[in-house]
C-alpha cells in the first residue's frame, strides 16, 4: 500500500480576497497509485465534459480559462471533498475549524448554498459514480480539504516579519503534517506544486520532521525531492514547478482551491455591490483591484479595508 498526495494554492498574486490551499491525499495498491491518471481513465479526463460523462481535473487555470462559470471547477471539487461524509450544502462546510464564521470578516459571513451552478443531483451521482470506480480499482481517498488563509490573517504573519514566500511555506508545512498523518504506517509520497525560484527545502523539512534522518535526492531547477524515514516507512516529498500539470493529486487540489476562493470572491462582491449597484465585480488580481477598490471608495470604509487589503 501507499498513499500519493498533492498540495497546490490559488490566489497568490491578488490584492483582495482569501489565498487558499487545497490538499488531497489518495491511498491503494502499487501499481495502480503511481499512475492515477491511467488508473482513472475514462472516468477522470483532462478537460470539463458538460455532457456529464467524464469529470475534468487539470490545472485549474486551464479548466477555469476564458469562463466566467463555475461548474468545470464546482463538479470536480464537490464529488471529492468531504468524500466520506454527506455533500457539502453551503461553503461554511468547506471552511474548517480553522475559520469559524465568527472570526470572518461580515462579506464572508453570508451563507452560500451550494452547489452554485450544477446541480445537487449531477454532485451526488459523480460522488457515488467516483467512490464506486476508485473502489473497483483498490483506491481511496483518506484527506481532501481546503485551506483558506483570509487577508487579516496573511497581514498579521507578515507584520511578524515573513515575507510572502515564507507565509506560504509556513502553512504548506501544515498541510505536509495532516496528510502523512492521515497515512498511517505506509509509504508516502506528497508533492507541492512549487512556488517562485525556491529551490532548497532540505532544512524546512528538517525542522517540520525533526529526529527523522532525510537523504536529498536531488534538487533541480524544476524539481526537489527528499526522502525522509520514519519507523519503518518512507516519506518521500517533492516540489515540483508545473506540479499541477504533471500530477492527479495536485491537479484535483488546485480544482477545489480555486472553486473556494472564486466562492468567496463572490460572497464578497454580492456583499458591496448591494452597496453600490454600479459598483463591477473584481475577481482581486492587483490591476482590477485598485479599480475596484477606486469605485467602492465611497462605499467602503476604512475599516473594511483594513479588512480587505492584502498588504503582499
Amino acid at each position: 500500500m501507499k498513499a500519493i498526495g498533492g498540495i497546490d494554492e490559488a490566489g497568490l498574486g491578488p490584492t483582495l480576497g482569501p489565498l487558499v490551499f487545497g490538499a488531497t491525499l489518495f491511498l491503494g495498491e502499487r501499481p495502480a497509485i503511481d499512475d492515477l491518471r491511467g488508473t482513472l481513465a475514462g472516468v477522470v479526463e483532462r478537460t470539463f465534459d458538460p455532457t456529464g460523462e467524464t469529470l475534468g481535473v487539470d490545472d485549474s487555470k486551464r479548466l477555469f480559462a476564458g469562463r466566467r462559470a463555475l461548474a468545470p471547477l464546482e463538479l470536480p471539487a464537490l464529488a471529492l471533498l468531504h468524500p466520506r461524509g454527506a455533500r457539502p450544502a453551503a461553503l461554511d462546510e468547506l471552511l474548517g475549524g480553522e475559520n469559524p464564521a465568527a472570526t470572518l470578516a461580515p462579506w464572508y459571513r453570508t451563507r452560500l448554498e451550494l452547489p452554485v451552478e450544477v446541480t445537487a443531483g449531477a454532485v451526488d451521482g459523480w460522488r457515488a459514480r467516483l467512490g464506486a470506480a476508485l473502489a473497483q480499482r483498490g483506491l481511496a481517498v483518506p484527506l481532501a480539504i481546503v485551506d483558506p488563509v483570509f487577508e487579516p490573517t496573511l497581514n498579521a504573519r507578515f507584520k511578524s516579519g515573513l515575507n510572502k514566500a515564507d507565509a506560504v511555506l509556513e502553512r504548506v508545512g501544515l498541510l505536509l503534517l495532516r496528510l502523512v498523518a492521515a497515512a498511517p504506517g505506509i509509504d508516502v509520497e506528497i508533492i507541492v506544486d512549487r512556488l517562485g525560484g525556491r529551490r532548497y527545502y532540505g532544512e524546512f523539512l528538517r525542522h517540520l520532521f525533526p529526529f527523522r534522518p532525510l537523504a536529498i535526492v536531488h534538487e533541480e531547477p524544476e524539481r526537489s525531492r527528499y526522502r525522509l524515514q520514519d519507523s519503518g516507512r518512507t516519506i518521500e516529498i517533492a516540489f515540483e514547478v508545473g506540479g499541477d500539470q504533471n500530477h492527479l493529486p495536485i491537479a484535483w487540489a488546485s480544482v477545489c482551491a480555486k472553486y473556494v476562493r472564486e466562492l468567496c470572491m463572490t460572497r464578497l462582491n454580492a456583499w458591496f455591490c448591494a452597496r453600490k449597484s454600479t459598483l463591477a465585480p473584481t475577481a482581486g488580481y492587483p490591476q482590477d483591484a485598485q479599480r475596484w477598490l477606486a469605485e467602492s471608495a465611497d462605499v467602503v470604509s476604512a475599516d473594511e479595508r483594513a479588512l480587505l487589503v492584502r498588504e503582499r
